[in-house]
């Protein structure tokens, strides 16, 4: 089992200091990131490089308008191309003014007056990913520009930047404390694209992506999600490992039903949700999967603890059980994942007894079922004998929640 640490932040700190990097000097401290992210981000979707003010409010418009925003989707965010390739005399970086023409703060002002969050981009190297001018040198400058329009959410970028771990924990530190002495409490996403993160990402931000870009088909997935595999140790209630962003049919190149086993992947995992596309033309079968009240309601489970697989197999087998602990005692959340080729047949996937009881170690337990995408409950398990699934290939999946009822 990979059950995270049950350390205050200040020792988690501490122990990162010690072993990791004599340049982090204080820990993020702005009270976010206590369940991970959900929102929306411009990366990805078929307007990514050409946004603009009037398509950032018709988003975040559509986000209200579906109702979304009552299940806790609450970022709308700026990826890369909001700023011209120069900053002012002064040194600001300067708000695209064709694609913003009444700035960055009426934007943010509009997205607060819906009852969203705002979020935007930058880079710690000397550029952004886009070729407009990076962060580094700048850290102060542009970290009281972000607050002063009115930032929820930064995510930090790793283009044009010193690979060097020393150095990158180094600059994303500069960031971390320019932000804190803004007095705006910004949600802190480094985008440094290693596990090396991990263990030091908690000092540093609310959240710290593992993986490479994701937006490139459905073995690009499965990719960062086989990244995450032993770091649930180092997640929990205030930092998450970030898998990068939800991915639809719309233009990612996977089908509806891989976009509906990465939302449950990720759930599971507990990594942030950023959603893609085109809000206000989601189809039915999306929005259906991005409104699950109950697959939610695992992503955000207070107990703050990341899931890891719990089947016991080897790290490629294509057959997989992933398991979470959530809040309230004695229950799981748990996908059984199928990630055989298209060509195969459906298959049995199993939570041996072994699986079974790396989750509920006491012998003899009876253990109710609910299938969170049904909504219905479906009998019980033991934790003596396998629990098996019939799982449809190429990305197929079930998630379902177990909890203990008695002992005999």
């Amino acid at each position: 089992p990979e059950p995270r640490h049950n350390m205050t932040k200040l020792a988690v700190f501490c122990f990162l200091v010690l072993c990791y990097s004599p340049t982090i000097v204080q820990s993020l401290d702005n009270g976010l990131g206590l369940t991970p992210a959900m929102g929306w981000n411009t990366d990805y979707e078929a307007r990514a490089h050409d946004y603009n003010d009037t398509y950032i409010r018709y988003i975040a418009k559509s986000i209200v308008d579906s109702g979304l925003h009552k299940l806790g989707w609450e970022y709308v965010n700026l990826d890369a191309t909001w700023a011209l390739k120069h900053r002012d005399p002064k040194g600001n970086l300067i708000p695209n003014p064709q694609k913003f023409p009444h700035g960055i703060k009426a934007l943010s002002d509009y997205v607060h007056s819906l009852g969203l969050k705002f979020g935007m981009y930058t880079d710690r190297g000397t550029k952004m990913c886009d070729k407009a001018p990076g962060s580094y040198g700048h850290t102060t400058i542009d970290a009281n520009n972000f607050a002063k329009w009115g930032v929820d959410y930064l995510k930090e970028d790793s283009c044009a930047a010193s690979g060097e771990h020393k150095i990158a924990f180094k600059e994303y530190g500069k960031m971390r404390d320019a932000l804190n002495k803004t007095g705006r409490p910004i949600y802190f996403a480094l985008c440094g694209w290693h596990t090396w993160y991990a263990p030091v990402g908690y000092s540093l931000g609310n959240s710290w992506r593992i993986a490479e870009d994701d937006g490139q088909g459905w073995d690009k997935i499965v990719h960062n999600i086989d990244q995450d595999q032993g770091l649930a140790k180092y997640a929990g209630a205030g930092g998450w490992n970030d898998l990068c962003l939800l991915c639809t049919h719309q233009g990612d190149g996977i089908t509806l039903q891989q976009s509906r086993t990465q939302f449950s992947m990720y759930a599971v995992l507990a990594a942030p949700w950023l959603m893609t596309g085109d809000i206000g033309k989601l189809d039915n079968y999306t929005m259906t999967t991005y409104s699950n009240s109950e697959v939610i309601a695992v992503h955000q489970d207070k107990l703050g603890k990341q899931g890891f697989r719990v089947d016991g197999l080897a790290s490629t087998s294509p057959l997989r059980v992933y398991g979470r602990p959530l809040s309230g005692g004695k229950k799981w959340a748990v996908v059984f994942f199928n990630n055989n080729p298209a060509t195969a047949h459906a298959a049995n996937v199993t939570c041996s007894p072994a699986c079974m009881q790396m989750m509920f170690p006491s012998p003899t337990k009876t253990i109710a079922v609910r299938d969170l995408w049904t909504h219905t409950n479906n009998g019980t398990a033991s934790n003596m004998r396998p629990y098996m699934v019939e799982i449809q290939p190429n990305g197929g999946s079930v998630t379902m929640l177990f909890q203990f009822v008695h002992e005999g």
